[in-house]
């Protein structure tokens, strides 16, 4: 019956209001239709009780408070009993060892994993396969993935220990499907590897932790060949792999497969409607490995000192990169109506003084984006953008070149600068797996403005200690950015100082 107390699972405002719930999660329709907060329906909820003194399960007569705004779980203070709430509504409380041994993994499995989903996930595209697919190993690796996180976010070392153990039973699992000729073309391990790349790329405490998945998801996909990923499930994957590739690519300074055309086009055949602007971004940013790896040729080929025919072929190769970047450009701001605004900038804007000695911000605005996905296409370009016009910047000065030189370092600057600003509004959506596409933007803006600007570097630092562990998010891989063996041959830094 509607509005009598009892068994009933409607929310809070639906039960005040004496109105039939729908029962809709997250938030049921009538909550919606009245602009009102609904809390979720009425469930479930087990609470981990480590009090000395164990009795029979009690109701509870008032629902649990709705969580933080923020989405994260309370964590109980040390002076207070360890009591950990896993869900969002509650109508009883259950000792543990009423849910061990059979019951408590499975549930809390479940637990984190939608947790990931919520806070990881929550504007990604699902994968969808056909009915039957095995991802024995995806979900393995997947709930190692959600546990571990949600520990670190939770502060739970015992979950975060349980995580990792899972982590080495997935890894295990994965290692021999990727030694079998036919496991390793499955769908599943193509799936797998890229969960534990994530996992690199959120936890890890490597360095080269992530490069090495990165690398040997590029081995997969030679493996596999374009004609393979076409379908939708593959191209989405595909999709979010190539940046880290590429990445990793760079910071190696060897070759990636996705340079050549046949990857570039193939895996879109039946799709053609997802290569969308950024895809097509990534598509000319493959291409920059490519004159890194001619360069260190070059360099080794020669002693040192390569004669001027080669210098003159390697910059023109640059060159036709740059050219691909500003046609890519132009045809975006055709396009592109008005992808951000601008506010004022917050307190947390790097300073300098001015004649008076009075700290002024050095950029008085930051860039509000529309959506994380234009942010990611600004900052993606502008960071290929520093990448090619430094190196052929470095070019310039081994070949006394320096007509356009102002011109390259203004530019250069600007983007730099740009993607400073965009750091906020990144800032504000570390939850997001998309997010990560900040991290190396901000690489580049640090060899522009970081290591020459004070102020800037040590915001710059400050701004990925922040993404690495702070209280809005986690990227591990944040923590070692500014640190990589290979991260300064990124500029023509070391072109120049060779010369």
């Amino acid at each position: 019956m509607v509005g009598v107390g009892g068994r009933s699972k409607a929310c809070d405002n639906c039960r005040r209001r004496r109105v039939k719930c729908d029962l809709t999660t997250p938030e049921c329709n009538r909550c919606f239709k009245a602009k009102l907060k609904c809390g979720g329906i009425r469930g479930f909820s087990f609470i981990q009780y480590s009090g000395s003194n164990c009795q029979d399960p009690v109701p509870v007569k008032t629902s649990l408070p709705s969580p933080p705004s923020s989405g994260r779980c309370a964590i109980a203070s040390p002076e207070q009993p360890a009591l950990m709430t896993t869900a969002i509504s509650a109508a009883y409380m259950i000792p543990l060892r009423f849910l061990e041994p059979s019951l408590m993994p499975t549930a809390m499995d479940d637990i984190f994993v939608t947790y990931t989903h919520k806070h990881l996930l929550r504007e990604s595209e699902d994968i969808v396969v056909k009915p039957g697919t095995d991802r024995t190993i995806t979900g393995k690796c997947f709930v190692a993935l959600a546990t571990t996180m949600f520990g670190l976010d939770n502060r739970q070392k015992p979950v975060v220990q349980r995580g990792l153990r899972k982590y080495g039973t997935a890894l295990k699992a994965l290692n021999n499907a990727l030694g079998d000729p036919k496991g390793s073309r499955s769908f599943d391990v193509l799936e797998a590897v890229i969960v534990m790349a994530l996992f690199e790329l959120l936890v890890g405490d490597r360095e080269d932790g992530w490069i090495g998945h990165a690398r040997g998801f590029e081995q997969l996909l030679k493996v596999r060949g374009p004609e393979s990923m076409q379908e939708l499930p593959c191209v989405i994957i595909l999709e979010r792999a190539r940046s880290s590739i590429i990445f990793a690519a760079l910071v190696t300074h060897t070759g990636t497969i996705l340079s050549r055309p046949e990857w570039k086009s193939t895996p879109w055949l039946q799709h053609p409607e997802r290569k969308d602007p950024l895809q097509l971004l990534i598509d000319i940013v493959a291409d920059c490995p490519e004159i890194f790896v001619k360069r260190d040729e070059m360099l080794v080929g020669q002693m040192g000192a390569p004669d001027l025919a080669s210098l003159i072929s390697l910059r023109s190769q640059a060159r036709s990169v740059l050219q691909d970047l500003e046609a890519w450009e132009k045809c975006w701001a055709s396009t592109a109506l008005s992808r951000w605004s601008e506010v004022a900038s917050p307190k947390t804007t790097p300073t300098h003084a001015d004649q008076q000695g009075a700290r002024k911000p050095i950029w008085a605005t930051v860039l509000q984006y529309h959506s994380l996905y234009d942010a990611s296409i600004s900052t993606t370009f502008n960071g290929a953008l520093i990448l090619v016009m430094m190196f052929i910047q470095g070019l310039n000065l081994l070949l006394q070149d320096l007509e356009q030189s102002g011109l390259l370092i203004k530019r250069i600057y600007s983007s730099a600068i740009t993607i400073c600003r965009s750091v906020d509004f990144h800032l504000g959506r570390l939850r997001d797996v998309s997010s990560s596409s900040i991290l190396f933007p901000m690489r580049m803006a640090y060899e522009v403005v970081g290591k020459t600007d004070k102020d800037i570097g040590a915001w710059l630092a400050y701004q990925l200690k922040i993404i690495s562990s702070g209280p809005s998010g986690r990227w591990a891989m944040a923590d070692h950015l500014l640190d990589m063996k290979a991260a300064s041959t990124l500029s023509s830094g070391d072109v120049i100082e060779t010369a």
